[in-house]
């Protein structure tokens, strides 16, 4: 993985609780929002996590 990157935000995961992870989509309007409160708040570099797509709308975490 590269270790610079742009910021563009496509679906977000969320943890379920057991684990996985599933998306939540957003509007242009609403990801330009977030990714400008991101870049405000970084400080330095942001954690990247490479998620595993298992279906078009739930990710699981690679282990490690």
């Amino acid at each position: 993985m590269s270790e610079r990157a742009s910021l563009k935000i496509v679906q977000i995961a969320v943890d379920v609780g057991d684990g996985d992870y599933c998306a939540i989509s957003l509007t242009q309007e609403r990801r330009d929002l977030l990714i400008g409160f991101i870049k405000a708040l970084s400080e330095g570099p942001i954690k990247l996590v490479r998620l595993i797509a298992t279906s078009s709308a739930h990710w699981t975490r690679p282990s490690a």
